[in-house]
């Protein structure tokens, strides 16, 4: 049997390599079991080969995929489990992105940096990444229009530009001002909680027996948010504050003084 193999056996050798090969890391050959219960080796005696679906044994030679992109005008891109078919050319569009740079990949080393693991038997490559914006994203291949995903988080939304390597200024002027404004506010928000927890780290007022009236009296003069009497005794600084330049502007008129 190993002196002969069928023509579906010499079909897959072509794309992922001798399975006689050494072990490394690549496409596995399996052992299987015939339909009598009879196991069948990696060499094919006694029945026909298995591939596995993942990637992880016998890195292909360049050639294998070289001919695997040559058979196939289409990929399957799986993002997270959700699996999306698109023609190789509509990735070359983009070239400087990671889907265009992955189009022109030929080795195993330089497939794998783009990706988290691929198949050319299935000719999918699977990213492990939230596909939630991936739709946005490859339909920016397809129209040339990039919009921004509303049900999703505008930083995380960033990031994932970040990582397929697509510039947010390609964001169409519909979504330009609103992606900006949410993402300065985002910020913002993000400045504030930092600077308050660095504020409540650096008030250490002890373990003393008057720490907590300290505590108290320095809140409710100082932070007129933390508490009502806190806010009436702002109250009545600010109307001292007013009072007192009203009368002292009075003073100056001398028909009044």
């Amino acid at each position: 049997m190993s002196g002969h193999r069928t023509p579906l056996e010499q079909d897959e050798m072509i794309i992922l390599g001798n399975p006689e090969a050494e072990p490394g890391p690549g496409v596995r050959w399996e052992n299987i079991q015939d339909e009598g219960g009879g196991e069948l080796d990696g060499d094919g005696h006694g029945g026909a080969l298995v591939r596995s679906h993942s990637v992880t044994s016998l890195a292909p030679e360049p050639f294998m995929i070289m001919q695997s992109r040559s058979l196939n005008r289409r990929v399957i891109l799986n993002v997270g489990g959700v699996k999306h078919e698109v023609l190789w050319r509509t990735l070359e569009r983009l070239p400087h992105t990671r889907l265009g740079r992955l189009r022109e990949c030929n080795n195993h080393d330089a497939i794998m940096e783009l990706c988290d693991d691929y198949s050319l038997i299935e000719n999918e490559y699977f990213f492990d990444r939230h596909p939630r914006s991936f739709s946005s994203i490859l339909n920016f291949y397809r129209t040339g229009k990039l919009h921004l995903v509303e049900e999703m988080c505008v930083l995380a939304f960033s990031d994932d530009l970040e990582y397929w390597g697509i510039d947010e200024l390609y964001l169409e002027s519909c979504c330009q001002h609103k992606y900006h404004q949410r993402k300065e506010h985002v910020h913002e928000e993000m400045r504030k909680e930092a600077e308050s927890l660095k504020t409540h780290e650096e008030e250490d007022w002890g373990d003393g027996k008057c720490a907590k009236y300290q505590k108290f009296l320095w809140d409710l003069l100082e932070k007129p948010t933390t508490s009502v009497a806190a806010r009436v005794v702002a109250v009545i600084s600010i109307s001292f504050i007013v009072l007192s330049t009203v009368a002292l502007t009075l003073n100056t008129i001398p028909s009044i003084s």
